[in-house]
């Protein structure tokens, strides 16, 4: 895909939105370089003017093929027509998404809610789109719109969840996490999610409960064997906390992780004997464990010399 710079800078016609420039642009750029075809020929003879209803006709006939890179063009075409239909700037972003092309797909999706502000579905793709990226500031808005409107957007309350528990905001997470799960009540990863959620709020009962329901509906859900272990770690049962991990990852892996919450927990003598244990079981390749070795005599060290 070529860059903002190129896109924007292509002759737009009179009239034509800039919007609809920069996906066309976008879209041409596209098929060009599937084609292998050198990005200077990416001028193309000017196609007979449709009508946008004409278009839409042809998109969903190539649709129904499965042909949805003419589909993508059509749509497009429809939109040059008529810049105000909202659905139409909807399917051009959804086709753009499932290619894999966030950036066209955000900014069709924007040109959605422009046209359309309670336009739920574009809300909900946008945020997800901001959210994946990490930009918590534009996606938290725009997915609280779309819940506001249909709460039942299991997607958008765990997403909000996940941000919430980022911000340091555990009750406002779990709230989120619990109306997803209302919406979805079968979801292991929105039970691992809001158990991980009461862990880092220090409610460790309430997150063996929600870990063990994630395992329930996905017995091979490997976070949730991971967060289990992490919920007996904390507890102190350090060999119970190893057994579980070891479900899961390698037992060296397993040794290291347990021994890391031992370390922290201020449990030195155990954790000296897991990093060991990690260390015999993978000598060559476990580098961390070693690291971690290093800092728990660190720390014993300052603890001595602040108890003398």
């Amino acid at each position: 895909m070529s860059s903002n710079e190129r896109v924007d800078a292509q002759p737009r016609r009179r009239g034509r939105p800039p919007m609809i420039a920069a996906l066309a642009g976008g879209l041409l750029v596209a098929l060009v370089g599937c084609a292998g075809v050198p990005e200077q020929a990416e001028t193309a003879p000017a196609a007979e003017s449709v009508t946008a209803p004409e278009a839409k006709v042809k998109a969903a006939d190539a649709l129904s093929s499965g042909d949805k890179e003419v589909a993508l063009r059509s749509f497009i075409e429809a939109a040059e027509q008529d810049p105000s239909d909202a659905e139409v700037f909807y399917a051009i972003g959804s086709l753009y998404e499932e290619r894999g092309d966030n950036r066209l797909a955000a900014r069709a999706y924007t040109r959605v809610v422009q046209i359309d502000p309670q336009h739920t579905s574009a809300l909900e793709h946008l945020g997800l789109i901001y959210f994946a990226d990490r930009q918590f500031d534009q996606a938290r808005p725009l997915l609280s719109r779309a819940v506001g409107s249909n709460v039942a957007l299991w997607r958008s309350h765990n997403a909000l969840g996940l941000i919430a528990d980022a911000l340091g905001e555990h009750a406002d997470a779990a709230t989120h996490f619990t109306a997803a799960l209302t919406a979805n009540p079968g979801s292991a990863a929105v039970f691992n999610n809001r158990g991980y959620s009461r862990y880092l709020a220090g409610s460790y009962d309430a997150a063996e409960r929600d870990f063990r329901a994630a395992l329930a509906a996905e017995p091979g859900y490997d976070k949730a064997w991971q967060n289990l272990g992490l919920i007996y770690a904390r507890r102190g049962d350090y060999g119970t906390a190893v057994k579980t991990l070891e479900r899961v990852v390698s037992p060296f892996v397993a040794a290291n992780d347990v021994g890391y919450i031992a370390m922290l927990s201020g449990d030195y003598r155990i954790a000296d004997q897991l990093f060991a244990e990690a260390i015999r079981l993978s000598p060559r390749y476990y580098q961390t464990a070693n690291d971690n070795l290093a800092e728990l005599r660190r720390r014993r060290t300052a603890t001595a010399l602040t108890t003398q």
